[in-house]
């Protein structure tokens, strides 16, 4: 799945901002929670 830049660039800046973390997790549970 291709994503905007922008949008990575958020997700990355929230994991850092949480000490550490994937990214990549985090837009998987966004989306979960956009989904239920």
């Amino acid at each position: 799945m291709q994503l905007d830049d922008e949008v990575l660039v958020w997700f990355r800046e929230q994991a850092h901002k949480a000490g550490g973390g994937n990214y990549q997790t985090m837009i998987n549970e966004a989306l979960h929670q956009h989904i239920q």
